[in-house]
């Protein structure tokens, strides 16, 4: 996924309740999370393998690094999955319920897949 192809594919009708307007703005904040989330991976990769310290001389610190790597992999999983929701316009509503997701809960955490009603424990 590249940011050219990010910014080209917003749809043109936003689905669910969301105004136009919001769902621009989700996009952009989905957009500018993947591009922050991107320069993290390449961050934490250059600094776990140009650590001056070989892996076995500190094996708590690569723990640690691999942890905060694989941490950044998986919340770009979570923002590129929000993303193909956007493009196939299922974005804003509940994954396990489809019920409209709130505008204020998805610009807190654009990643969002589900309500709050199905966010809570049962």
């Amino acid at each position: 996924m590249s940011a050219s192809v990010l910014s080209s594919a917003v749809p043109s009708l936003p689905p669910s309740s969301l105004s136009t307007e919001q769902f621009r703005r989700l996009h952009d904040l989905l957009v500018a999370q993947w591009q922050d989330r991107v320069a993290l991976i390449i961050e934490l990769s250059l600094r776990l393998h140009d650590a001056s310290e070989p892996p076995h001389q500190n094996p708590a610190a690569t723990s640690r690094a691999v942890r905060k790597l694989a941490e950044a992999h998986r919340a770009l999983a979570d923002t590129e999955s929000a993303i193909e929701r956007l493009q196939r316009r299922e974005y804003g509503r509940c994954a396990a319920c489809t019920a409209d997701v709130p505008f204020e809960r998805l610009e807190a955490a654009p990643e969002t897949a589900v309500c709050p009603r199905c966010a809570s424990p049962a």
